[in-house]
């Protein structure tokens, strides 16, 4: 819970003078890659709908798959995000609060598992708008899940419509 805090901390520090960069209306679409740390590193790919629900606030339901080898998984999240402008030009930050169902399937010999958990997912991300139509994201996020968690390192673009 420090480290939590600690990075909200950073955040509002390194936000002076910000405002809420979104508004109300505001949608786009973020197709992005990444590593999970779902027993060990898995690589993943998804997909996010970005929508503003009011000025400086906006909602991003998303899906993800990924998996190596002997694991796959897909998770369903819907997220919410503050976005903050910073100080440097086009740039902006947001943590992300949200809630999610994660399906997992593991084959290993004669070994077969499955599982399916609600989990509560925690993180930041940046933004770099590249025009008014294209964005260059980066995420960190962790879903906490009752009986494991798992971290993921998420690089998107976006197209805002």
């Amino acid at each position: 819970m420090k480290k939590v805090l600690f990075a909200i901390a950073l955040l509002c520090m390194t936000a002076s003078q910000a405002f809420a960069q979104e508004l109300k209306g505001d949608m786009g679409i973020n197709v992005h890659a990444g590593i999970s740390t779902t027993s060990g590193a898995q690589g993943l790919a998804g997909v996010e709908f970005r929508v503003a629900v009011a000025d400086g606030w906006r909602l991003a339901p998303q899906f993800n798959i990924g998996g190596g080898h002997d694991l796959k998984f897909f998770d369903i999240t819907v997220d919410a995000h503050y976005v903050i402008n910073t100080t440097l030009k086009n740039f902006s930050v947001y943590p992300i609060a949200g809630l999610g169902y994660d399906h997992y399937w593991q084959k290993y010999g004669a070994y077969k598992a499955t599982a399916n958990r609600l989990f509560l997912d925690l993180g930041f991300g940046g933004e770099y708008a590249i025009n008014e139509s294209f964005a260059i994201t980066a995420e960190v996020k962790s879903q906490w899940m009752v009986d494991t968690s798992k971290g993921m390192l998420l690089v998107g673009c976006t197209y805002k419509f």
